[in-house]
């Protein structure tokens, strides 16, 4: 199995990192908590009464996860949670919430410079950036309840390479003939775990709905973790949720995906 260290940084878990070279300041930098990416439990509890933490799951792309079984994960925490008398209340705040993403194929973009730009990708689904709060240079953030999923999140530099400017929300980029306009742009970690493993290339972030559709892949469902015709797979899916007593989140989420081999999972809190 292989998983990158870059993607693995950017879900917020290094610790996974173990499984590849080079990694004992980004797993030093997840267990000080020095990652905003792996301080969303603390966020989301907010100094309530329930305990939270936050579950990460990696996989190489050889045993990726797909949207149906993010979907039975779901409905196994639900109904998990349900038993431990912890029901959804109708006009009450949620009392989970999740995000899974995909280091995708390298795409060439072109804005208003002269010339193209060939950028990393990060195809994200759920609620990625209330998971992963980058500092926000310029727009707004994308999200899974957007009635458009073709806007795009990319860092300053990819910026400055297509336009010349930080300050580019509401600017369209040129995909493979497809314009995708910029919601925002971000400003990536800069802790020090994070510039071990940064990528020289500039960073755009998309919808897994659009990553697909450029790509060529077929998102429609299929078996749980078979072959979704040419859909990416995910390598990483987050979860915030309650712990109720200490290592229950990571059950919960082991037992969902039938504690699998393949995997790494890790809980931080």
């Amino acid at each position: 199995m292989k998983i990158g260290k870059k993607h693995i940084v950017l879900c917020g878990s290094a610790a996974a990192s173990l499984l590849v070279s080079g990694v004992l300041a980004v797993v030093s930098s997840v267990l000080a908590g020095s990652l905003q990416s792996q301080r969303a439990a603390e966020r989301w509890a907010d100094g309530g009464d329930v305990p939270y933490a936050q579950v990460s799951v990696f996989s190489g792309s050889d045993a990726a996860l797909y949207e149906g079984s993010v979907d039975s994960l779901r409905e196994s925490v639900t109904n998990a949670l349900k038993q431990a008398a912890m029901e959804q209340q109708k006009d009450g705040p949620r009392l989970w919430y999740d995000a899974y993403s995909t280091h995708g194929n390298d795409l060439i973009m072109k804005g208003t410079k002269r010339g193209s730009v060939t950028a990393e990708i990060t195809a994200v689904g759920g609620d990625f950036f209330m998971m992963h709060p980058l500092q926000l240079v310029d727009g707004s953030y994308i999200g899974k309840d957007d009635l458009m999923q073709d806007r795009l999140v990319i860092d300053e530099r990819l910026a400055w390479d297509l336009f010349g400017s930080s300050q580019v929300s509401g600017m369209t980029i040129d995909i493979s003939g497809k314009h995708c306009p910029v919601a925002g742009v971000v400003r990536l970690e800069q802790d020090s775990a994070s510039r071990k493993v940064a990528s020289d290339a500039p960073q755009a972030f998309m919808s897994y709905t659009l990553y697909n559709s450029l790509t060529g892949s077929d998102s429609s469902y299929g078996d749980y973790y078979g072959d979704y015709g040419s859909s990416a797979g995910i390598t990483c899916y987050e979860i915030v949720m309650p712990d109720l007593v200490r290592g229950y989140a990571k059950m919960q989420v082991t037992d969902a995906l039938g504690e699998p081999s393949d995997m790494y999972i890790l809980q931080n809190t």
